[in-house]
């Protein structure tokens, strides 16, 4: 059965409000120095970020109301009716269930080639509960989108085994920690971290009470991702986008880009380096995620 939502669900709404009483500002990240719940990581890249117009996959989620929008996460479109992003992007603490997504966007500013799709239904992995594992869910759109030199699905990786040691990270996320979000799609190069790595620079929100990482980083489930020696990272903003692999397209293969990952945790962004994020494994989910789009 799949776990489904429509964004006219008030009572899932209501209960996301209530999750974390008192102490949440929203998408404030970190209370303690720990990590206090998904709603602080909506991801940025910082750094050596640059522009990629071969990124016709990515997608702006948020929503509308009048002359009133916001945008909070990114996503990936994977078929001409779905788009992959985090769990935890689906729903916003203040501005309720994503509604809306943008595709065809290079700059924010232009609209020329920008397909603006309203969500008809919000789907989270039925065993996400708002802590980090399973972070991972799919937007059903109204309609298909139009395929076009501007807009194009990205494929996905289907096993573990990454044959890179280096991912391409993308977003319009804030261009550093508590600073202001990027206008253009921009991109960083990120290396991979083991998961004992990964733990150490966890330590303090693993087995504590209340943490969304209970039980440390699930090497099956999860990707650490970083900068060894640069300050690069992602940030506010960019949770839900996706972390890929590149191959040059030939007459067999027509996608550059296959997803390994989607932007889901992490600490203060881009403000040291040898601080890695977290990311889901999509080749973890490919079961549940070809039921839901191609049953």
């Amino acid at each position: 059965m799949i776990l489904s939502w429509s964004t006219e669900n008030p009572h899932w709404m209501m209960e996301a409000n209530t999750q974390y009483p008192e102490k949440v500002n929203v998408w404030a990240g970190i209370i303690n120095s720990q990590i206090i719940g998904p709603y602080f990581f909506d991801g940025t890249l910082t750094g050596a970020r640059y522009l990629d117009f071969l990124q016709n996959f990515l997608a702006l989620l948020g929503s509308k109301s009048g002359s009133t929008e916001e945008w909070w996460c990114g996503g990936s479109l994977i078929s001409e009716r779905y788009i992959l992003t985090a769990a935890h992007c689906l729903i916003h603490l203040e501005f309720g269930v994503v509604k809306h997504v943008r595709l065809g966007m290079m700059n924010l500013s232009d609209t020329n080639h920008m397909q603006e799709i309203v969500v008809s239904d919000v789907i989270p992995h039925p065993q996400y509960t708002r802590q980090s594992y399973h972070d991972i869910g799919l937007l059903r759109l109204e309609r298909d989108v139009e395929l076009n030199t501007y807009v194009r699905p990205a494929c996905l990786q289907t096993q573990k085994h990454i044959p890179t040691t280096r991912a391409i990270v993308s977003g319009w996320g804030k261009l550093k920690f508590l600073g202001k979000p990027s206008k253009d799609l921009l991109k960083v190069v990120l290396d991979f971290f083991s998961a004992e790595k990964c733990n150490a620079t966890y330590t303090g929100s693993i087995k504590t009470p209340g943490s969304v990482l209970k039980t440390g980083i699930v090497e099956d489930l999860m990707i650490c991702a970083g900068s060894h020696k640069m300050e690069e990272d992602t940030c506010q903003g960019d949770s839900g986008g996706p972390l890929q692999g590149y191959h040059e397209e030939t007459d067999d293969t027509k996608c550059m880009y296959d997803i390994i990952g989607i932007t889901s945790a992490g600490k203060h962004c881009g403000l040291v380096a040898n601080r890695p994020g977290i990311y889901t494994r999509v080749s973890a989910y490919i079961k549940w995620i070809e039921d839901t789009v191609w049953p």
